[in-house]
């Protein structure tokens, strides 16, 4: 068992260790892991290549090479490695771990062509897992919109199969996230004749959700909520001819809970902040009945999340079962059973487990974790990474960035020196640094910091905003504008444009502003950012 690492399950509460012993040789480290852990990001990316070049579908010298242009701001570089991923090894677990993160780089970079070829070579790769096969699709549906092409993403969206038909009701009062285990009367019953008494004593009935997307995404909190900590209930009805197996595919925003006919299937207690451009995040095996079956999902929000979810049916492959009718006037007042289910995790999550320990696997698995919102997971996963390779600024630069989304703002600071110690060319982390210090710099050692650090990084656009914005902050115009527009000509995302377009209102140049909106929406009418910017306006 020596190189490998224990890892404790929440799902099974078990000890589980690395697969070191069923892969002999697994756990050895390549050179450029060992470079990566050595803090030698230059090393690392020449060996990468070297063995990209013996073997272009090299899985972990793909991911290692894109972590590496990731921690540099290299945003263009990772997002094209990563495409040469899913060209060359779509199949694999990097393929899986990664996808949150090429969906993110595509809307950075512009460079949606990027993801659109990942996405084909994902639904051509007979072996690629479910998930990452509906995330794909999803992402074709999702730029096909974007673009306008409202034909072609409806198929693609048809082809996933949301259930958009639901009743709801609530609030429910979620103080203290007190919610998730109280047993509200839709628990007990659904009488949508009935009223029920709601958060704060107010008389609530069941009605259709109005806020449905073309995506699935079913926005019960934006549509019920008010802002503060709730719950929500949902219920549709299936049909099926048969008893059969099925599959619930399931993507929460907040807490949740599903029973179908009276019997608790799926518990997150986990406030989740809704997946990043990836499909069915928990597969929940069900067996339907003959006939009408009850779906109830319970979701449970805080003041920073608004509840909502998409869910679809599927068989075990994964393929829609978009034939069953879907009626919510037909679902049933079944008393929901006490007994729920052990908490699950998500789908990328449980592949990631089953990989050898390793420097690899820490980083995928923390990213994965603090992605899914479970920061406490995340920065066990990291640690025990940190354990195996104290040394490696990269690690401790993950872990800064988990105790920083879980509110710990001290111990993350602390992370994140610690990783600019051992590693100087963490871009991200020299710029997160910068960001603390702009309200007790002076203008003018703002614009000094953010000079070194955009000199030291060629490739970062984000380096050139942190630059534009300390120039902005000296009140030089000319050189704000001049170092915007060198950013966005790295990375023309649509994010970028509305930055772009901020700069140029702020100086009076609002008829240059407007024009690169317009411009940009003729491209791509269906572009959320841009048509909020051109909203904003």
């Amino acid at each position: 068992m020596k190189g490998c690492a224990m890892i404790f399950s929440r799902t099974t509460g078990a000890i589980a260790l690395g697969l070191c012993l069923a892969l002999p040789g697994a756990c050895a480290a390549t050179p450029g892991w060992t470079a990566l852990t050595q803090n030698q990001n230059a090393a690392a990316r020449t060996a990468f290549r070297t063995d990209l070049q013996k073997n272009p579908a090299d899985a972990g010298a793909l991911c290692g090479l894109a972590l590496v242009q990731q921690a540099e701001d290299d945003e263009a570089g990772a997002a094209q490695t990563l495409r040469r991923l899913y060209a060359a090894a779509p199949a694999s677990p990097q393929a899986a771990a990664l996808w949150p993160q090429l969906v993110t780089l595509a809307g950075e970079t512009g460079r949606w062509d990027l993801l659109q070829g990942a996405a084909a070579d994902v639904l051509a790769a007979k072996n690629a897992p479910p998930f990452l096969r509906a995330s794909a699709r999803l992402a074709l549906a999702r730029n096909a919109s974007r673009l306008g092409r409202k034909a072609e993403a409806a198929r693609q969206w048809a082809a996933l199969g949301y259930l958009r038909r639901w009743q709801v009701i609530g609030p429910f009062d979620n103080a203290s996230q007190s919610g998730f285990g109280k047993a509200y009367a839709p628990e007990q019953q659904i009488a949508p004749g009935d009223a029920e008494t709601g958060k704060d004593d107010q008389t609530l009935h069941w009605h259709p959700l109005g806020l449905v997307g073309l995506d699935g995404q079913c926005a019960v909190g934006q549509s019920l909520g008010d802002k503060e900590a709730d719950v929500f209930y949902a219920v549709s009805a299936v049909q099926s001819p048969r008893v059969q197996a099925a599959l619930l595919e399931f993507d929460p925003t907040g807490a949740s809970k599903i029973s179908v006919n009276g019997v608790w299937v799926h518990a997150d207690p986990l406030i989740r902040p809704g997946a990043a451009g990836a499909a069915d995040p928990f597969a929940v095996p069900v067996t339907l009945h003959a006939g009408w079956n009850t779906v109830l999902v319970k979701l449970c929000d805080d003041e920073t999340t608004a509840a909502a979810f998409a869910l679809r049916i599927t068989d075990a492959s994964g393929t829609a079962l978009s034939s069953l009718p879907i009626d919510p006037a037909q679902a049933k007042s079944v008393p929901v059973s006490a007994a729920s289910p052990a908490p699950p995790e998500d789908a990328a999550t449980i592949l990631l487990r089953r990989q050898p320990a390793s420097l690899e696997t820490a980083l995928l698995l923390g990213q994965s974790l603090r992605q899914a919102g479970d920061n406490p997971a995340s920065a066990e996963a990291l640690r025990q990474g940190l354990a195996l390779n104290p040394s490696c600024g990269l690690l401790h630069w993950e872990l800064s960035q988990t105790l920083k989304a879980d509110k710990q703002d001290d111990e993350a600071r602390t992370e994140r020196d610690q990783a600019l110690s051992q590693n100087p060319h963490l871009v991200e982390a020299a710029l997160d640094g910068i960001d603390d210090a702009k309200d007790t710099l002076a203008p003018a050692a703002l614009v000094t910091r953010a000079r070194l650090v955009a000199a030291g990084a060629p490739g970062s656009a984000d380096a050139l905003w942190s630059l534009a914005r300390a120039y902005d902050s000296a009140k030089l115009k000319s050189e704000t504008l001049q170092t915007a527009r060198r950013a966005f000509a790295l990375a023309p995302g649509s994010d970028s444009l509305t930055h772009l377009s901020d700069f140029f209102r702020d100086q009076g140049k609002d008829a240059e502003a407007a024009r690169l909106l317009s411009q940009a929406l003729h491209a791509a009418p269906g572009d959320t950012a841009l048509l909020s910017a051109r909203a904003d306006a």
